[in-house]
């Protein structure tokens, strides 16, 4: 009984603690990495599917959400692309959204104000919903960067040199290497995260042979109800 009363209290205070923070820089292969965990029989949580999840008309809290972002980027919208912000099923521009934001630093900000609450709120859902054997990465872009660092269980970074970072991001992205870097100067760099890093995973070489690291990490993680 005060095994599971401390469990419960734990995870309303840090929910983050049952978890394994999955980071890197854009371009050094963390999606890769996170599906290899998936493979491999991990929970995966992805911090990018739950911000898509609170702007989904499914979700519960969509009406809000929906209110706040009206508010905050209806005008801006239409001004920048004589596009607007939801269509009518409701459906968010992503893409209209997406470019008023790439590298306009206060609409960034407006932005997370509004969705990262609401990951947090699907987030702490889904940790509570998880069973106890389940180990559990969560995939995060920016797990520095917002300070979850701090919180989660041990930290996995996935490492790869940055000017390879740079070409693997501009081919997926489509985008001018110079635009890559641009992103990456507003990151903590790889460099940095691997110092601090619990486990390293290096992501230069062959995908065979950083399957053969994920596994070998697996075998120091707990689950959950460890």
């Amino acid at each position: 009984m005060f095994s599971i009363l401390f469990v419960t209290i734990s995870m309303i205070m840090n929910p983050y603690r049952f978890v394994y923070g999955l980071t890197g820089v854009i371009g050094s292969g963390k999606s890769s990495v996170a599906d290899i965990f998936e493979q491999e029989g991990c929970l995966v949580l992805r911090a990018d599917n739950l911000a898509r999840e609170a702007v989904s008309e499914e979700y519960d809290n969509f009406s809000h959400v929906k209110e706040k972002l009206e508010k905050a980027f209806k005008t801006e919208i239409l001004n920048d692309s004589n596009q607007n912000l939801f269509d009518k099923k409701a459906k968010l521009n992503r893409n209209a959204l997406r470019r008023l934001v790439f590298q306009n630093e206060k609409a960034l900000s407006k932005l997370n104000k509004i969705i990262h609450p609401e990951v947090r709120r699907i987030f702490k859902k889904k940790i509570t919903e998880a069973p106890k054997e389940s180990i559990i990465i969560y995939d995060v872009p920016l797990l520095y960067e917002t300070k979850l660092n701090k919180k989660v269980r041990e930290i996995i970074v996935v490492y790869c040199d940055e000017k390879t970072a740079i070409k693997r991001a501009a081919k997926r992205m489509k985008l001018h290497e110079n635009e890559i870097e641009n992103i990456l100067k507003r990151q903590i760099s790889i460099e940095k995260k691997r110092k601090s890093a619990d486990h390293v995973i290096d992501n230069n070489k062959k995908l065979i042979d950083t399957k053969k690291q994920v596994i070998n990490i697996l075998k120091n993680l707990h689950p959950k109800g460890d």
